[in-house]
């Protein structure tokens, strides 16, 4: 599912996954290469994956490859139709599966991304899609197939352009003397220090549809006992705006946490679980949603953004943070 140029919320995914035939002489994660389908969902153009699931089955709320979920049915998730298993681990499987969105709607505001991402780099190109008529020979021989219906509801909307966001670039002197950047508090003498990763090119954590080099010049690394503060002023446009961080997650260092206001008013805990395995894809965009009641105003075209982060974790390692209104 690609859709942009509107907002919207996905409603329903079902699937259909028919003789599927394990392959043999490979690793286990290898061998049933459709159940280590990793939804991924990237939301708003975020480069980072907005949601970054574990596997097939896991989505639809099962495990273990479905083991027993033959011919199960709850209110929002369940596989109606399902092969039964033989005794033979060389023997096809079938799954026909559906999860509803009412309860954990996926909404977007721009532009979503949503697709089945497989395990290793083998089943990481796009799949080449089947008509009806192939799709139809090929069930007819018993071969493998895949299928799959998306129900989202969409209306066409401008997405903000980007002279209508602000953005901080951390550790970039001239961006923070414009956006008033300060160090509030720091108990550790490297406090909010600067730091420059090297010239090898960095990726976004779990993008590897569509994945982007970054090259930066550095950022600022905090930790729990810093507190600093920095503005952003955008057109008062909107009654919802998104305000996105970009961040270097340090390898194996996860569970990211901060506590954050805006304009004095709290904002909870920012939490962000997924890290990093290797450096190479280490960049994670997240993103926030901050309401037009909580911004100041400068005049009647112009509101303000006065924000203040205390990290929670030993590592809270900024980019650049962007404020940029939202159609409603």
């Amino acid at each position: 599912m690609d859709v942009d140029g509107g907002w919207g919320h996905v409603v329903s995914l079902s699937m259909e996954v028919d003789k599927l035939v394990p392959v043999q002489g490979v690793p286990l994660p290898f061998r049933w290469a459709a159940l280590q389908a990793d939804p991924v969902v990237h939301i708003d153009g975020s480069a980072a994956a907005t949601v970054l699931g574990s596997g097939l089955e896991d989505y639809f709320s099962y495990a273990h490859g479905f083991a027993g979920a033959e011919n199960t049915s709850y209110a929002f998730v369940g596989v109606p139709h399902a092969s039964k298993r033989g005794s033979r681990t060389t023997d096809p499987l079938t799954w026909h599966c559906y999860r509803q969105h009412v309860l954990d709607p996926i909404p977007f505001r721009s532009s979503i991304q949503f697709f089945m991402e497989g395990t290793g780099s083998r089943f990481s190109s796009p799949a080449d899609p089947l008509n009806y008529e192939k799709h139809r020979r090929r069930r007819l021989a018993g071969l493998p197939t895949l299928s799959h219906t998306v129900l989202y509801y969409f209306r066409p909307g401008g997405t903000p352009s980007a002279d209508s966001c602000d953005r901080v670039w951390l550790g970039n002197t001239t961006s923070e003397l414009r956006h008033r950047f300060r160090l509030v508090q720091s108990r550790s003498p490297s406090g909010g220090s600067t730091f420059a990763l090297s010239d090898l090119p960095r990726r976004f954590i779990g993008d590897t549809s569509r994945n982007r080099t970054f090259l930066f010049s550095g950022g600022r690394a905090f930790t729990r006992s810093d507190i600093f503060r920095f503005e952003l002023s955008v057109p008062s446009s909107a009654t919802v705006y998104r305000l996105r961080r970009t961040s270097y997650s340090a390898p194996l260092r996860w569970n990211d946490r901060a506590q954050w206001t805006v304009n004095g008013i709290d904002q909870g805990v920012w939490f962000v679980p997924m890290g990093s395995l290797c450096d190479e894809y280490s960049l994670v965009d997240d993103d926030r949603v901050v309401l037009r009641h909580h911004l100041g105003q400068y005049d009647s075209n112009v509101v303000v953004a006065r924000f203040e982060f205390r990290p929670l974790s030993e590592t809270w390692n900024d980019i650049s943070y962007e404020l940029c209104p939202l159609p409603d």
